[in-house]
């Protein structure tokens, strides 16, 4: 199912990026980049995006959504092509 999230991200309007990471505990917590407040509301209207986090105790022991703004990101440029802008 998060393959199919990360298409249906990838093809919606404002999409930025994802990075994704995992433990050794195979818990995940993946990140995804939205242009705007209102691509993001339109993202969690798709209906796969529903279904996913309406079945997630099939794949899944929980989740946790943070929403957050970011209003700074700086560094050396190193990771710029990592990372969103």
């Amino acid at each position: 199912m998060n393959d199919r999230i990360d298409r249906i991200a990838l093809s919606s309007r404002g999409y930025l990026g994802r990075r994704a990471w995992s433990d050794d505990d195979d818990n995940l917590a993946v990140v995804y980049y939205w242009r705007s407040m209102e691509d993001l509301a339109a993202f969690r209207e798709d209906s796969t995006h529903k279904l996913a986090k309406g079945r997630y105790a099939e794949w899944s022991a929980g989740y946790r959504i943070e929403i957050a703004e970011v209003t700074n990101a700086y560094g050396d440029g190193f990771f710029d092509e990592q990372f969103p802008t």
